[in-house]
Protein backbone atom coordinates (compact mmCIF):
# COMPACT_ATOMS: atom_id res chain seq x y z
CA UNK A 1 0.00 0.00 0.00
CA UNK A 2 3.28 2.56 0.98
CA UNK A 3 4.05 2.68 -3.40
CA UNK A 4 -0.06 3.62 -4.08
CA UNK A 5 0.31 7.04 -5.80
CA UNK A 6 -1.10 9.91 -3.25
CA UNK A 7 -1.76 12.16 -6.23
CA UNK A 8 -1.83 12.15 -10.20
CA UNK A 9 -2.32 15.08 -12.50
CA UNK A 10 -5.32 15.99 -13.66
CA UNK A 11 -5.07 14.31 -17.27
CA UNK A 12 -3.67 11.31 -16.05
CA UNK A 13 -6.72 11.02 -13.24
CA UNK A 14 -9.01 12.21 -16.07
CA UNK A 15 -7.89 9.83 -18.57
CA UNK A 16 -7.82 6.55 -16.54
CA UNK A 17 -10.75 6.97 -14.18
CA UNK A 18 -13.10 8.75 -16.47
CA UNK A 19 -11.81 8.39 -19.96
CA UNK A 20 -11.21 12.38 -20.51
CA UNK A 21 -8.91 13.78 -22.91
CA UNK A 22 -6.26 16.40 -21.94
CA UNK A 23 -8.48 19.78 -22.01
CA UNK A 24 -12.02 17.37 -20.99
CA UNK A 25 -9.82 16.66 -17.65
CA UNK A 26 -8.77 20.34 -16.98
CA UNK A 27 -12.30 21.76 -17.49
CA UNK A 28 -13.86 19.10 -15.03
CA UNK A 29 -11.69 19.86 -12.47
CA UNK A 30 -12.12 23.66 -12.76
CA UNK A 31 -15.90 22.98 -12.88
CA UNK A 32 -15.43 21.10 -9.62
CA UNK A 33 -16.25 17.48 -10.69
CA UNK A 34 -13.14 16.06 -8.78
CA UNK A 35 -11.19 17.38 -6.09
CA UNK A 36 -7.75 19.03 -7.07
CA UNK A 37 -5.05 20.33 -5.08
CA UNK A 38 -2.18 22.72 -6.08
CA UNK A 39 1.43 22.03 -5.10
CA UNK A 40 3.56 24.71 -5.89
CA UNK A 41 2.54 25.73 -9.82
CA UNK A 42 1.13 22.10 -10.42
CA UNK A 43 -2.42 21.50 -10.28
CA UNK A 44 -3.21 17.48 -8.81
CA UNK A 45 -5.29 15.30 -7.74
CA UNK A 46 -5.84 13.84 -4.32
CA UNK A 47 -6.44 9.73 -5.73
CA UNK A 48 -8.54 8.57 -2.45
CA UNK A 49 -9.97 11.30 -2.13
CA UNK A 50 -11.40 12.01 -5.48
CA UNK A 51 -12.21 8.15 -6.18
CA UNK A 52 -14.25 8.12 -2.56
CA UNK A 53 -17.52 9.44 -3.84
CA UNK A 54 -17.92 7.13 -6.74
CA UNK A 55 -18.06 3.87 -4.78
CA UNK A 56 -20.39 2.99 -2.22
CA UNK A 57 -20.27 2.22 1.13
CA UNK A 58 -19.63 -1.47 0.67
CA UNK A 59 -17.54 -0.62 -1.64
CA UNK A 60 -15.15 1.42 0.72
CA UNK A 61 -15.53 -1.42 3.68
CA UNK A 62 -14.94 -4.22 1.07
CA UNK A 63 -11.26 -3.12 0.27
CA UNK A 64 -12.94 -2.04 -3.23
CA UNK A 65 -10.64 1.28 -3.08
CA UNK A 66 -7.35 0.26 -2.45
CA UNK A 67 -7.74 -2.51 -5.76
CA UNK A 68 -8.94 0.49 -7.71
CA UNK A 69 -5.86 2.09 -6.46
CA UNK A 70 -3.69 -0.46 -7.10
CA UNK A 71 -5.09 -0.96 -10.41
CA UNK A 72 -4.52 2.46 -11.10
CA UNK A 73 -0.93 2.35 -9.16
CA UNK A 74 -0.08 -0.88 -11.37
CA UNK A 75 -1.02 0.85 -14.68
CA UNK A 76 1.27 4.07 -14.51
CA UNK A 77 4.20 1.39 -13.76
CA UNK A 78 3.80 -0.54 -16.70
CA UNK A 79 3.28 2.45 -18.72
CA UNK A 80 6.52 3.67 -17.35
CA UNK A 81 8.68 0.65 -17.88
CA UNK A 82 7.61 0.73 -21.67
Amino acid sequence: MDDLPLTMTVPDFGRRVYGLGYYAAYEGAKRGEFPTIKVGRFLRVPVRVALRPLLTDADRDGGKLDAIIAGLCKSQKSKSAA
